[in-house]
């Protein structure tokens, strides 16, 4: 009978040993902050955001079927263009008005929009991206520091279409004169080029493995 009691008190001496190192392996294996980490490789949401960035231009007063070009960049991740065109015009009552034609052409030379008016404003429209880049599984990155999970998902999902130098070309196609009347020189004109993207943030997550919604 003894020997069955030393036996029991064997078992039970091993099981509660087994439970120790679980217990002091758990303990390791978390963080003092309360963060959940994976052998020290910690857990972190990622989110695309839009933001955008603007640039304005004056023109000069251009002289007919001269033109002006006016560059800008796009970054990574674009989304989309937007540019507009104004212009003020003192054309009298018995001449026509001012006509442009604008041109936006984009990273690789091509003509991305293009519009001929005499109405004082155009507005070109270019779409880059139709949808945000992608992410991982529930937005979530399993890393060993913030640098380390942006690094990873911007290699697996960052965008380069329409990266690169864009440029606006600004032609005064008419000035609507007639013989004999005085110059037309409302001429000068303003731009605006919205250019919209996405960035991307990276979140540590405290206190649980699973991304917030």
């Amino acid at each position: 009978m003894k020997d069955g009691y030393k036996r029991k008190d064997l078992i039970v001496g091993i099981a509660g040993g087994v439970i120790l190192i679980v217990a002091l392996l758990g303990i390791i294996f978390y963080q003092d902050d309360g963060a959940a980490a994976y052998g020290g490789l910690n857990v972190y949401e990622a989110k695309w955001n839009e933001e955008t960035v603007t640039h304005t231009f004056v023109g000069e007063s251009l002289s007919e079927k001269a033109s002006a070009d006016h560059p800008f960049t796009v970054p990574a991740n674009a989304a989309r263009v937007e540019c507009t065109l104004s212009w003020t015009d003192d054309e009298s009552t018995v001449s026509s008005a001012d006509s442009f034609k604008f041109d936006l052409v984009d990273n690789v030379a091509a003509t991305a929009a293009s519009d001929e008016k005499n109405s004082g404003e155009i507005i070109l429209f270019s779409q880059i991206l139709d949808s945000t880049p992608g992410l991982p599984k529930g937005g979530a990155v399993v890393a060993e520091t913030e640098g380390d999970a942006r690094d990873a998902v911007l290699a697996a999902n960052s965008s380069t279409v329409g990266m690169g130098n864009w440029r606006c070309k600004v032609t005064l196609s008419s000035v609507g004169n007639l013989p004999m009347l005085p110059v037309d020189t409302g001429n000068d004109y303003a731009l605006t080029v919205k250019v919209v993207y996405y960035t991307l943030s990276v979140t540590e997550v405290h206190g649980t493995s699973e991304p917030s919604a």
